[in-house]
């Protein structure tokens, strides 16, 4: 038991070591991006209002760097599928908790997010989770991808093996995760924020 512990705790620190050299590199990015998507910026300089410059600013995600590079760090085959579905579980991920947020009645007003625990993400406002949600999405999308990555079919159906079973079912368990961390994840939050405050 103790050394399926230590090796699931090693390939998951090598799984790490991806994004977080990427990260730095991608933080300075997000650094520009931020700077061309601020207002009073784009006041001062005009011709930073366009599409070009705001779209740049709001593709840039951290959670999105950690998503893919934990499923290519995890998976034990086909490594660029893996990081495809997981980019594809990403963005299925976000969508699939904004839709459900907003059926519910729990997203705030835009200009209301500071303080009220939801970001936009991707231009996509959810509960805002940082990198964890990069975390437990390539986490979740390397497993399934490494469970399911050899299955194949016969006949008509052969042409849904491989990966793309991997996303069919990676699908429904993306949208029930979406919405479980949709009430689970602010408890948590408190519990983080608590901690830091202490610290």
């Amino acid at each position: 038991m103790k050394e399926k512990v230590m090796s699931a705790m090693q390939a998951f620190s090598k799984a790490m070591f991806m994004p977080v050299l990427i990260l730095p590199i991608a933080g300075l990015l997000i650094a520009v991006g931020n700077v061309l998507t601020n207002a009073r910026l784009m006041e001062i300089l005009p011709f930073l209002d366009n599409p070009v410059t705001k779209g740049f600013g709001t593709i840039l995600s951290g959670a999105l760097i950690f998503c893919t590079g934990i499923a290519i760090g995890l998976a034990k085959k086909k490594k660029a599928e893996a990081g495809f579905t997981a980019l594809l579980a990403f963005l299925v991920f976000i969508n699939a908790m904004n839709k459900f947020m907003g059926l519910r009645g729990m997203l705030v007003d835009a200009d209301a997010l500071r303080g009220s625990g939801q970001a936009v993400v991707l231009g996509i406002q959810i509960l805002d989770m940082g990198v964890f949600l990069g975390i437990i999405l390539g986490c979740v999308s390397a497993y399934v991808h490494n469970r399911f990555i050899d299955t194949e079919f016969n006949n008509a159906f052969q042409i849904y093996g491989g990966a793309r079973f991997v996303f069919i079912v990676l699908i429904p368990v993306i949208i029930i995760l979406a919405v479980v961390l949709t009430y689970a994840w602010p408890p948590v939050q408190m519990v983080i924020d608590s901690l830091g405050y202490f610290i």
